[in-house]
């Protein structure tokens, strides 16, 4: 892993869950630690969302979602995550992030099920204090993908 203590990135990302479960958010790496904020419920029912919050450990994470409000999925030091791959079926276009023994896969590309939610952008300032990279189509979605692979493996 590398020690992007001085990089800083962020983009589009939705945590994808089966055929039919993401959830949109958004991917941060500041200040040495990786960054997802979950800024929907994605196509995720209550008991997908409460099983997310068991499986990271995150408190109120389906509630805040539930009241519309972004919900820190994890916030974790780059040395503290296990495994990073890009497995060659996502076309770098996504991602298997290992933290505490759980997987997250992540795609960079907005799935056929789910989009980004719309909302007044005053309400997440903290979220969108930086500028976000917007995924426009799947090539981007690839470039976006190789600039997180540049930045989280070694």
């Amino acid at each position: 892993m590398k020690n992007n203590i001085n990089e800083s990135y962020s983009s589009e990302v939705w945590l994808i869950s089966g055929l039919f479960n993401s959830l949109p958010g958004i991917l941060t790496l500041e200040g040495g630690k990786l960054i997802f904020t979950a800024l929907g419920t994605g196509t995720y029912w209550k008991s997908g969302l409460k099983k997310i919050e068991k499986k990271s450990g995150a408190e109120n994470f389906s509630s805040l979602l539930k009241q519309n409000k972004p919900a820190e999925l994890f916030c974790v030091e780059l040395s503290k995550i296990e495994k990073v791959n890009f497995p060659f079926i996502y076309f770098s276009a996504g991602a298997h992030i290992t933290i505490n023994n759980e997987r997250y896969r992540l795609s960079f590309i907005e799935p056929n099920n789910t989009q980004m939610p719309v909302f007044n952008k005053s309400r997440y300032n903290a979220v969108l204090k930086r500028n976000v990279e917007i995924i426009q189509d799947i090539g981007h979605a690839r470039k976006v993908g190789k600039k997180w692979r540049s930045l989280l493996t070694a």
